[in-house]
């Protein structure tokens, strides 16, 4: 939870950018096999607000290489 308000403002000691507001020319969403049966497709997508948010559940699967 703390981590994420703290990159409201750049790291750049760890090459982190600020993600308030986060900014996307493009972005494509697959669709799933639950919920969403669709593509969605956006442009100049703007997210704002990420950095004040609760996180209430968090899950991270790393990929063997």
């Amino acid at each position: 939870q703390d981590a994420i308000s703290q990159l409201k403002k750049p790291f750049p000691e760890a090459g982190l950018p600020s993600i308030e507001p986060l900014i996307f020319s493009t972005l494509s969403v697959q669709a799933g096999t639950e919920v969403m049966h669709f593509v969605q497709n956006y442009k100049n997508f703007t997210i704002i607000g990420l950095t004040t948010g609760n996180v209430t559940k968090f899950d991270i699967q790393f990929q063997e290489m």
